[in-house]
């Protein structure tokens, strides 16, 4: 088998190889094949895809710092936070989880929106508000 010579920070493998690897910029999200191919240069322990590089690996605490643009823009409740990656429909954020979603089709593509503050989710039965996660 022939092996391919791997760029800077990253090492060859026989095994998986996944078409979504971890990035710099997790909200530049594409929508992801669940499979992968086998053998192939994956990013060395520590590294990640930078897609502003030219998707080469980078080691993680020398990713580009996000300028979260989003914080500016947006306006959301008191018990939420700017992002730039809110699933949406709305629907598609952390639900109470005993009011299962029905029947959405939920993209995996980022926006810039509001999601809930951390240990806050959605409350359908409260037209989407975020509420406290034990409510």
């Amino acid at each position: 088998a022939e092996k391919v010579s791997c760029g800077k920070g990253e090492v060859w493998t026989e095994g998986c190889v996944t078409p979504c690897p971890e990035t710099c910029h997790p909200y530049v999200r594409r929508p992801c094949p669940f499979m992968c191919k086998l053998r192939g240069c994956i990013c060395k322990t520590g590294y990640v895809r930078d897609q502003y590089k030219n998707n080469t690996c980078v080691p993680k605490d020398k990713c580009p710092k996000q300028t979260s643009t989003a914080a500016a823009m947006q306006k959301c409740a008191k018990d939420e936070q700017p992002s730039d990656c809110a699933l949406l429909p709305i629907i598609c954020q952390a639900l109470c989880p005993n009011v299962p979603p029905t029947g959405v089709m939920c993209s995996q593509v980022c926006h810039k929106g509001c999601v809930c503050k951390a240990g806050y989710v959605r409350d359908p039965r409260k037209g989407y508000k975020c509420v406290e996660e034990d409510k």
